[in-house]
């Protein structure tokens, strides 16, 4: 297992994408610190879809990952995170970090894209990809949502 997947095949540029947010996040919160490593313009917004995310990820540790199918939803966090912390998700990517099998994750990004939730567009870098982004009002409505949550855990 030396390209450290268990079917044999290497790495893809998504995964590694991926992998290298979620040591940065650990690394950030076993060690206390501020949110340092990106920029963002709402931190309490996107530390809580961080934490929202990382607990949907550790359920996985505890019980089967079909128990528990919200592809959309974790779309929408990726997407989310991605976009105040500046940075493009790929295809690839996106499926990755839904957790779900690729074929649908595909189908949960075609159903958001025909929702208006998200926005395809080229990859300006690879004209073989295709980037992925949160329309402005799923932006907007991502925002209300954590603020909601946020709220209510801190006034219990």
């Amino acid at each position: 297992m030396a390209d450290g997947n268990r079917n044999g095949s290497s790495l893809k540029d998504g995964d590694i994408e991926a992998a290298f947010r979620l040591l940065q996040y650990v690394k950030q919160e076993y060690r206390q610190e501020p949110a340092s490593v990106f920029q963002t313009t709402n931190g309490d917004l996107v530390a809580l879809a961080k934490y929202l995310r990382s607990i949907r990820a550790m359920r996985r540790d505890f019980f089967e990952a079909d128990l528990f199918g919200e592809a959309a939803w974790d779309i929408l966090l990726s997407l989310y995170i991605a976009f105040h912390e500046r940075y493009n998700m790929k295809v690839v990517a996106v499926c990755h970090e839904s957790g779900v099998p690729d074929t649908t994750a595909l189908r949960w990004i075609e159903r958001l894209v025909e929702l208006g939730h998200v926005r395809r567009r080229q990859n300006p870098r690879d004209a073989r990809s295709t980037l992925l982004e949160l329309a402005p009002e799923t932006v907007a409505k991502m925002d209300q949502l954590l603020r909601r949550v946020s709220k209510r855990n801190t006034t219990r």
